[in-house]
C-alpha cells in the first residue's frame, strides 16, 4: 500500500529537505493548487509520486462546485510544467457526490451524481487526462462494478462517508471487499482511499494506495501525541521548527509503519499488487 501524504497548509513547506527523505508520495488538491510552488519545492524529484485531486468534497463540503473545464486545464498545465520531474502523476475524477453533508443521499440523487460524474470522467479522458473514477459510500454496489468495468485495469478510487463514525465506514469496507472478492476471486481491483488512514480501515479492505492529512495535525492543534511533545512552542519561538520538524518526522514513522503493515497483512491474505 502506497501512502500519499498532503497538507493544505504553507507552514508545511519549510520542512521539504525533512520530508522527501522519508518519504515519496503525495496529493494536492485543485482546492488548493495555490500551493502548487510549495509542493515544487518540496516534494519534486524523479523518485516522486503524486495524485492531484478534483477538489470535489472540500469545495461539497462548502455548498460550492468545481468546473471540469478550469481542472482539465489545470491537470493539463501541472503536467507540462512538472511531469520530467516526477516518476508518476495520477488524476482523481471530478466526481459529483450525491447528496449533502450529513444526510443520505436519494436513489434519484445517486442516479444523477453518478451520471454527472462519468461524464466528467468521459470529458477529462476525451481530452488526455486519464481520470480515475470514484465510488463512494451509500452508492448501490452496480455502480462500483460499472466503475471497475471501466476502468479496464487502472485505478479506482473509495471514498467512504466522512460524515460517519470510523466504525460505521469500517463495516461498510468490510462488505464492499467481501463483495469485490465474491465477484473478482484475488484479483482484487486497484483501489485508491480517499482520505483513509485510520488503522482499521486500511486492514479492512486491500487498497493500493491512500491518501491522509492527519500526520499534519501537530500544526492545526499545536501537539504531538505520536513524537511525544504535549505541546508545541509557539511559530514565532526560534524552538519551533525543530521541535515541529522532529514532530512531523515521527508522524512520517508512524503512518510509513501503518503502510508496511498494511502491506504485510493483505500479502499474508493473498493480495499483492505489482506496482
Amino acid at each position: 500500500m502506497k501512502l500519499h501524504l498532503t497538507d493544505a497548509s504553507s507552514k508545511l513547506f519549510v520542512y521539504d529537505a525533512l520530508i522527501r527523505e522519508k518519504h515519496r508520495f503525495t496529493l494536492l488538491s485543485f482546492a488548493y493548487k495555490n500551493l502548487e510552488p510549495c509542493y515544487v519545492s518540496a516534494w519534486f524529484d524523479n523518485s516522486c509520486e503524486i495524485i492531484l485531486d478534483s477538489g470535489a468534497f472540500t469545495a461539497w463540503s462548502s455548498g460550492r462546485s468545481v468546473d471540469v473545464e478550469k481542472y482539465l486545464e489545470w491537470a493539463k498545465l501541472f503536467r507540462i510544467s512538472h511531469s520530467k520531474k516526477l516518476s508518476k502523476i495520477r488524476y482523481i475524477n471530478l466526481d459529483v457526490i450525491p447528496g449533502s453533508k450529513g444526510v443520505t443521499a436519494t436513489p434519484e440523487q445517486l442516479e444523477s451524481a453518478a451520471k454527472g460524474s462519468m461524464q466528467n470522467a468521459d470529458f477529462l479522458r476525451r481530452n488526455g487526462i486519464d481520470a480515475i473514477e470514484v465510488f463512494h459510500q451509500s452508492e448501490p454496489i452496480e455502480l462500483y462494478y460499472k466503475i471497475v468495468e471501466r476502468a479496464e485495469g487502472r485505478l479506482i478510487a473509495i471514498s467512504p462517508r466522512n460524515d460517519v463514525s470510523t466504525k460505521a465506514r469500517c463495516e461498510w469496507l468490510k462488505w464492499l471487499c467481501a463483495a469485490t472478492v465474491k465477484r473478482y476471486g484475488l484479483n482484487i481491483p486497484p483501489a485508491h482511499g480517499l482520505a483513509v488512514t485510520a488503522e482499521s480501515l486500511v486492514y479492512a479492505f486491500p487498497f493500493y494506495s491512500v491518501d491522509s492529512s492527519t500526520w499534519t495535525q501537530c500544526l492545526r492543534f499545536g501537539k504531538s501525541q505520536t513524537s511525544g511533545l504535549p505541546k508545541l512552542p509557539r511559530w514565532k519561538l526560534k524552538e519551533f521548527q525543530h521541535a515541529t520538524g522532529y514532530a512531523l518526522i515521527e508522524e512520517v514513522k508512524k503512518y510509513q509503519k501503518l503502510e508496511k503493515n498494511a502491506t504485510n497483512l493483505w500479502t499474508k491474505r493473498g493480495i499483492i499488487f505489482n506496482d
